[in-house]
């Protein structure tokens, strides 16, 4: 069973990220969130960040790892992800550095759901983020990933879903779809 917490963390932080570019908010799905949990307790399993096969649906994994009890909320997750954006042109092209951003932002991305599990030793989490429609489709980002709407950027208040204690070290992997193509990029860490 899903962490109905994280999801609804992960989708408010999600949908609060994009409105501020236009982008219509997401709604939970049960099925996602469950498929998103299993691989996520799977991963825990294999302690790798390693995506799934599956073409059917985007994804955004997220790792935390420390010394103590690791922790990784959705808003944290989903706050990774939009960071991206520091390295995202919005010229309309594919840029394997801002993958998660552009998932998280997905225009016509309308569905979400996501996982969470700790190693055994609960020194490292996962999270896993899955989306439909999938997003990072090759000659769709232009009309999919809008910059921040000049009227959205001064009513952006993030407060509410940064994180509110230091976070631990963070590692990233990024996912990118062609169409019917997969494309996955080096993992990135984030510190």
């Amino acid at each position: 069973m899903y962490d109905r917490r994280l999801n609804e963390d992960a989708i408010n932080a999600h949908n609060e990220y994009r409105k501020v570019h236009g982008c219509p908010a997401l709604t939970l799905d049960n099925k996602l969130a469950e498929g998103a949990q299993k691989y996520a307790e799977r991963l825990a399993q294999l302690r790798k960040l390693i995506h799934s096969d599956s073409k059917e649906y985007g994804e955004n994994l997220a790792t935390s790892i420390s010394s103590q009890k690791a922790t990784l909320t959705g808003s944290d997750a989903s706050k990774m992800w939009y960071d991206e954006i520091k390295l995202h042109d919005f010229r309309g092209e594919f840029n394997e550095k801002s993958g998660h951003f552009t998932q998280l932002i997905w225009k016509s991305t309308v569905k979400a759901g996501f996982g969470v599990a700790s190693t055994k030793d609960g020194h490292q989490v996962f999270v896993v983020g899955r989306y439909m429609p999938p997003g990072n489709m090759l000659g769709e980002f232009f009309k999919n990933v809008p910059p921040v709407l000049t009227a959205g950027a001064a009513q952006f208040n993030p407060k509410h879903i940064l994180p509110t204690r230091p976070r631990p070290k963070i590692i990233m992997h990024g996912n990118f779809r062609r169409k019917r193509e997969r494309h996955t990029a080096p993992s990135i860490a984030i510190v």
